[in-house]
Protein backbone atom coordinates (compact mmCIF):
# COMPACT_ATOMS: atom_id res chain seq x y z
CA UNK A 1 0.00 0.00 0.00
CA UNK A 2 3.00 2.48 1.01
CA UNK A 3 4.27 4.57 -1.96
CA UNK A 4 7.41 6.31 -2.89
CA UNK A 5 7.83 9.58 -3.81
CA UNK A 6 11.07 11.38 -5.78
CA UNK A 7 12.22 11.97 -2.23
CA UNK A 8 13.25 7.77 -1.37
CA UNK A 9 13.11 8.99 2.19
CA UNK A 10 9.68 10.15 2.22
CA UNK A 11 6.95 7.39 2.62
CA UNK A 12 3.47 8.01 1.65
CA UNK A 13 1.16 5.42 3.41
CA UNK A 14 -2.33 7.37 3.84
CA UNK A 15 -4.92 6.68 1.28
CA UNK A 16 -7.87 8.85 1.10
CA UNK A 17 -11.47 7.67 0.09
CA UNK A 18 -14.32 10.77 -0.41
CA UNK A 19 -18.34 10.33 -0.64
CA UNK A 20 -19.85 13.10 -2.01
CA UNK A 21 -23.63 12.46 -1.89
CA UNK A 22 -26.37 14.91 -3.20
CA UNK A 23 -26.74 15.85 1.18
CA UNK A 24 -23.89 14.90 2.61
CA UNK A 25 -19.50 14.44 2.66
CA UNK A 26 -17.94 12.09 4.05
CA UNK A 27 -14.28 10.83 4.19
CA UNK A 28 -12.21 7.06 5.12
CA UNK A 29 -8.39 7.17 5.24
CA UNK A 30 -6.53 3.98 6.00
CA UNK A 31 -2.97 3.80 6.38
CA UNK A 32 0.24 1.75 6.92
CA UNK A 33 0.56 0.76 10.83
CA UNK A 34 3.18 3.14 10.94
CA UNK A 35 0.80 5.63 10.56
CA UNK A 36 -0.86 4.80 13.80
CA UNK A 37 0.23 8.21 15.45
CA UNK A 38 -0.59 10.09 12.66
CA UNK A 39 -4.26 9.19 13.07
CA UNK A 40 -4.01 9.45 16.84
CA UNK A 41 -3.02 12.78 16.26
CA UNK A 42 -6.03 13.89 14.16
CA UNK A 43 -8.56 11.90 16.02
CA UNK A 44 -7.89 14.16 19.11
CA UNK A 45 -7.17 17.61 17.55
CA UNK A 46 -10.25 17.54 15.32
CA UNK A 47 -13.55 15.84 16.80
CA UNK A 48 -14.92 15.83 13.57
CA UNK A 49 -12.46 12.36 12.63
CA UNK A 50 -12.85 9.43 14.83
CA UNK A 51 -10.75 5.85 14.59
CA UNK A 52 -12.91 3.27 13.35
CA UNK A 53 -12.67 -0.16 15.10
CA UNK A 54 -9.03 -1.95 13.20
CA UNK A 55 -10.38 -5.20 10.67
CA UNK A 56 -9.89 -8.13 12.72
CA UNK A 57 -8.42 -10.40 9.68
CA UNK A 58 -8.14 -10.01 5.70
CA UNK A 59 -5.58 -7.87 3.86
CA UNK A 60 -6.34 -4.42 6.00
CA UNK A 61 -6.42 -6.69 9.15
CA UNK A 62 -4.26 -4.17 11.47
CA UNK A 63 -4.42 -0.76 9.50
CA UNK A 64 -5.55 1.97 11.15
CA UNK A 65 -8.48 3.52 9.68
CA UNK A 66 -10.01 7.19 10.08
CA UNK A 67 -13.70 8.15 9.35
CA UNK A 68 -15.07 11.92 9.17
CA UNK A 69 -18.52 12.44 10.97
CA UNK A 70 -21.33 13.14 8.72
CA UNK A 71 -20.90 16.42 6.89
CA UNK A 72 -23.49 18.56 5.14
CA UNK A 73 -22.56 20.27 1.84
CA UNK A 74 -24.87 22.47 1.90
CA UNK A 75 -25.32 23.20 -2.07
CA UNK A 76 -21.44 23.47 -2.44
CA UNK A 77 -19.86 20.21 -2.88
CA UNK A 78 -16.70 21.22 -4.23
CA UNK A 79 -16.15 23.88 -1.18
CA UNK A 80 -17.33 20.93 1.91
CA UNK A 81 -14.66 18.48 -0.03
CA UNK A 82 -11.84 20.95 -0.02
CA UNK A 83 -12.60 22.46 3.76
CA UNK A 84 -12.47 18.55 4.66
CA UNK A 85 -9.69 17.45 3.11
CA UNK A 86 -8.06 21.00 4.30
CA UNK A 87 -9.12 19.71 8.16
CA UNK A 88 -7.09 16.41 6.99
CA UNK A 89 -4.14 18.15 6.20
CA UNK A 90 -4.13 20.16 9.00
CA UNK A 91 -2.34 17.00 10.98
CA UNK A 92 -1.31 14.74 7.93
CA UNK A 93 1.24 16.78 5.77
CA UNK A 94 -0.02 16.35 1.81
CA UNK A 95 3.37 14.21 1.30
CA UNK A 96 2.31 11.81 3.34
CA UNK A 97 -0.81 10.85 1.22
CA UNK A 98 -0.61 8.06 -1.38
CA UNK A 99 -3.53 8.89 -3.17
CA UNK A 100 -7.17 10.07 -3.40
CA UNK A 101 -10.31 8.54 -4.70
CA UNK A 102 -14.00 9.79 -5.39
CA UNK A 103 -17.28 8.43 -5.20
CA UNK A 104 -20.90 9.74 -5.00
CA UNK A 105 -22.96 11.95 -7.40
CA UNK A 106 -20.67 14.81 -6.67
CA UNK A 107 -17.68 12.80 -7.00
CA UNK A 108 -17.20 13.07 -10.59
CA UNK A 109 -16.63 17.05 -10.18
CA UNK A 110 -14.09 16.83 -7.30
CA UNK A 111 -12.40 13.95 -8.66
CA UNK A 112 -11.67 16.24 -12.30
CA UNK A 113 -10.29 19.65 -10.14
CA UNK A 114 -8.32 17.09 -7.38
CA UNK A 115 -7.18 14.94 -10.58
CA UNK A 116 -7.73 12.12 -8.93
CA UNK A 117 -9.83 8.62 -9.89
CA UNK A 118 -13.74 8.48 -9.60
CA UNK A 119 -15.56 5.26 -8.59
CA UNK A 120 -18.71 4.13 -9.60
CA UNK A 121 -20.81 4.04 -6.71
CA UNK A 122 -22.40 0.82 -7.38
CA UNK A 123 -18.40 -0.30 -7.82
CA UNK A 124 -18.09 1.43 -4.67
CA UNK A 125 -20.94 -0.32 -2.40
CA UNK A 126 -19.82 -3.72 -3.97
CA UNK A 127 -15.80 -3.34 -3.27
CA UNK A 128 -16.75 -2.13 0.89
CA UNK A 129 -19.15 -5.24 1.36
CA UNK A 130 -16.41 -7.49 -0.64
CA UNK A 131 -14.00 -6.47 2.31
CA UNK A 132 -16.27 -5.84 5.11
CA UNK A 133 -18.87 -8.45 5.06
CA UNK A 134 -17.99 -11.06 2.19
CA UNK A 135 -21.50 -12.87 3.36
CA UNK A 136 -23.41 -10.95 2.29
CA UNK A 137 -25.25 -10.95 -0.94
CA UNK A 138 -28.43 -8.40 -1.12
CA UNK A 139 -28.11 -4.37 -0.09
CA UNK A 140 -30.22 -1.99 -0.11
CA UNK A 141 -28.37 1.56 0.25
CA UNK A 142 -29.96 4.88 0.93
CA UNK A 143 -28.57 8.11 0.04
CA UNK A 144 -29.64 11.70 0.14
CA UNK A 145 -30.88 11.17 -3.62
CA UNK A 146 -31.02 7.48 -4.59
CA UNK A 147 -31.38 4.60 -3.24
CA UNK A 148 -30.02 1.72 -4.77
CA UNK A 149 -30.24 -2.53 -4.69
CA UNK A 150 -27.32 -4.45 -5.34
CA UNK A 151 -27.50 -8.31 -5.42
CA UNK A 152 -23.88 -9.74 -5.06
CA UNK A 153 -22.61 -12.76 -6.47
CA UNK A 154 -18.93 -14.96 -6.54
CA UNK A 155 -18.52 -15.85 -10.40
CA UNK A 156 -18.44 -19.62 -11.45
CA UNK A 157 -14.46 -19.03 -12.01
CA UNK A 158 -13.68 -17.84 -8.69
CA UNK A 159 -15.13 -16.69 -5.28
CA UNK A 160 -14.87 -12.74 -5.94
CA UNK A 161 -18.01 -11.47 -5.56
CA UNK A 162 -19.40 -9.42 -8.75
CA UNK A 163 -22.66 -7.40 -9.13
CA UNK A 164 -25.21 -10.06 -10.66
CA UNK A 165 -27.92 -7.55 -10.27
CA UNK A 166 -28.82 -3.88 -9.46
CA UNK A 167 -31.32 -0.29 -9.70
CA UNK A 168 -31.32 2.41 -8.65
CA UNK A 169 -34.56 4.78 -7.99
CA UNK A 170 -35.53 6.92 -11.14
CA UNK A 171 -36.21 10.58 -10.76
CA UNK A 172 -38.06 11.04 -7.51
CA UNK A 173 -36.55 11.41 -5.18
CA UNK A 174 -39.16 9.91 -1.98
CA UNK A 175 -38.22 7.50 0.48
CA UNK A 176 -34.08 8.83 -0.01
CA UNK A 177 -32.00 9.86 2.79
CA UNK A 178 -32.77 14.15 1.62
CA UNK A 179 -36.55 13.44 1.64
CA UNK A 180 -36.35 11.57 5.52
CA UNK A 181 -33.92 14.69 6.57
CA UNK A 182 -36.18 17.06 5.71
CA UNK A 183 -38.70 15.70 7.44
CA UNK A 184 -37.28 15.03 10.35
CA UNK A 185 -36.00 18.71 10.48
CA UNK A 186 -39.95 19.67 10.29
CA UNK A 187 -40.47 17.97 13.01
CA UNK A 188 -37.89 18.87 14.84
CA UNK A 189 -35.51 15.98 15.09
CA UNK A 190 -31.89 15.58 14.19
CA UNK A 191 -31.51 13.06 11.51
CA UNK A 192 -29.41 10.64 13.75
CA UNK A 193 -32.36 10.81 16.18
CA UNK A 194 -34.97 9.57 13.35
CA UNK A 195 -34.36 5.62 13.88
CA UNK A 196 -34.96 5.73 17.34
CA UNK A 197 -37.94 7.99 17.43
CA UNK A 198 -39.30 5.42 15.03
CA UNK A 199 -38.74 2.04 17.06
CA UNK A 200 -40.95 4.11 19.84
CA UNK A 201 -43.78 5.03 18.02
CA UNK A 202 -47.02 2.77 18.94
CA UNK A 203 -48.11 2.80 15.01
CA UNK A 204 -47.44 3.63 11.53
CA UNK A 205 -50.12 5.14 9.91
CA UNK A 206 -50.60 4.67 5.82
CA UNK A 207 -48.81 7.18 3.89
CA UNK A 208 -48.85 7.28 0.12
CA UNK A 209 -45.26 5.89 -0.43
CA UNK A 210 -45.19 6.40 -4.12
CA UNK A 211 -45.06 10.43 -4.17
CA UNK A 212 -43.01 12.58 -1.70
CA UNK A 213 -46.08 15.42 -1.86
CA UNK A 214 -48.30 13.30 -1.19
CA UNK A 215 -46.38 11.73 1.71
CA UNK A 216 -45.45 15.33 3.14
CA UNK A 217 -49.22 16.55 2.78
CA UNK A 218 -50.42 13.29 5.04
CA UNK A 219 -47.11 13.72 7.06
CA UNK A 220 -48.57 16.74 7.80
CA UNK A 221 -51.73 16.14 8.39
CA UNK A 222 -51.68 13.49 11.37
CA UNK A 223 -50.07 15.63 14.17
CA UNK A 224 -53.00 18.55 13.03
CA UNK A 225 -55.47 15.69 13.26
CA UNK A 226 -54.04 14.57 16.70
CA UNK A 227 -53.78 10.99 15.39
CA UNK A 228 -50.44 10.33 16.38
CA UNK A 229 -47.70 12.00 18.63
CA UNK A 230 -44.17 12.87 16.45
CA UNK A 231 -42.98 9.52 16.81
CA UNK A 232 -45.58 7.96 14.59
CA UNK A 233 -44.96 10.24 11.55
CA UNK A 234 -41.66 9.18 11.22
CA UNK A 235 -42.17 5.58 11.57
CA UNK A 236 -44.98 6.23 9.07
CA UNK A 237 -42.31 8.09 6.31
CA UNK A 238 -39.42 5.03 7.12
CA UNK A 239 -42.01 2.24 6.35
CA UNK A 240 -43.72 4.15 3.35
CA UNK A 241 -40.29 4.79 1.89
CA UNK A 242 -39.24 1.57 2.06
CA UNK A 243 -42.52 0.25 0.32
CA UNK A 244 -42.15 2.95 -1.77
CA UNK A 245 -38.20 1.49 -2.99
CA UNK A 246 -39.82 -2.02 -3.21
CA UNK A 247 -42.89 -1.32 -5.50
CA UNK A 248 -39.83 0.53 -7.47
CA UNK A 249 -37.95 -2.31 -7.78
Amino acid sequence: MALRSADATVVMAINVGLDIGGVSLKLAAIGAAADQPLVDALTRKNSNFFSARPLPSGPLAGYPVVLSRYRRIQGNPIKAAFDLLSDLQDVIPKEKIAGIRATGSGGKTVAGILNAPFENEFLAIAKAVRTFYPEVRTLFEMGGEAAKYLRLEPSAESKYLGIVDYQSNGDCAAGTGSFIDQQASRLLYSVEEVGAAACAADCAARVAGRCSVFAIDRHDSCPAEGLFHRADPERSLRSGGSEFQVQHR
